[in-house]
């Protein structure tokens, strides 16, 4: 009869385990991703952020949209001039009280898009077609309340004046899709600081 094997003898050399190890440890781990190849992988700790770093606040200009004349569509512009207490430089609705520069964010309008396509409308759904002057990517303009501030490009600063609007007559978005966007998520913003700004540029909290 065959006695017991010897028993498991210290570690040899230097970080190799050996063979009594618990098989959830780390070294036994590492030691199955080598037998079994990179379709093993030992969990990592998911990526630290810094304290007081929120990655939702920060967004970018995605499109800038002027039009000459008010009640129609606007154009995207490759930048633009923010001035201070007026608006959009030739923009039509620049010089108004609180509804200096109107925001309104991608993330809806490709929402709506999608909606048109479910529903076979033929409408043009597009940043600027709503009017909106500054089309924003990555922020979050549903968590801004009034009185907040946006920094816009390098120097131009916004404050938040408006939620929402009226939409005295029916749109042709809202014919064929049964909604339009705009009077639910757009805002509207003050200059408080004007400056240039050019598609791409950053826009964040102030």
């Amino acid at each position: 009869m065959r006695g017991a094997g010897p028993a498991a003898g210290p570690e040899r050399g230097h970080g190799r385990p050996h063979r009594g190890l618990p098989l959830h440890s780390t070294a036994a781990l590492r030691k199955r991703r080598f037998r079994e190849g990179p379709l093993f992988r030992i969990p990592r700790h998911p990526r630290r952020v810094a304290k007081g770093q929120n990655r939702t606040d920060m967004g970018k200009i995605h499109s800038i949209n002027t039009s000459s004349g008010k009640g129609v569509p606007k154009e995207a512009v490759g930048k633009a001039l923010l001035v201070k207490g007026q608006g959009i430089k030739g923009d039509a609705h620049a010089g108004t009280d609180i509804r200096q520069v109107s925001l309104l964010d991608m993330e809806s309008i490709c929402g709506q898009i999608a909606d048109a396509k479910a529903k076979k409308a033929t409408v043009e759904i597009r940043p600027g077609i709503y009017a909106e002057n500054l089309t924003t990517e990555g922020l979050d303009l549903a968590a801004l309340k009034i009185g907040d501030k946006l920094r816009a490009g390098p120097t131009a600063v916004l404050k938040i004046s408006k939620i929402g609007k009226e939409c005295h007559n029916r749109c042709a978005i809202y014919r064929q899709v049964g909604d339009c966007i705009m009077p639910r998520k757009g805002i509207f913003a003050e200059v408080l600081e004007g400056g240039e700004i050019a598609a791409g540029d950053s826009i964040e909290p102030y």
